[in-house]
């Protein structure tokens, strides 16, 4: 198998790499909700995370937030 096959079977394979900040389609898709809805959505954790003084990109939201505010990461 050369390298470059193996390389493209990991990209997408289950070890893709993880996005570092979701944008408002990523949002929708993740919790399930309309895509108006997550504008709202991320407007809301974009203030959120600008009272915590913390660096933001309009329209997205970093991946780290989304899985602490929202117990994706954790596992039952």
């Amino acid at each position: 198998m050369s390298v470059r096959s193996r390389r493209r079977r990991e990209w997408n394979g289950s070890m893709r790499k993880r996005k570092m900040y979701l944008s408002v389609e990523d949002v929708a898709e993740v919790f399930d909700i309309l895509v108006s809805f997550a504008y709202r959505a991320v407007e809301w954790m974009n203030a959120d995370l600008a009272n915590k003084n913390y660096y933001m990109i309009l329209g997205r939201v970093p991946t780290r937030y989304v899985d602490q505010s929202t117990f994706r990461g954790v596992e039952d």
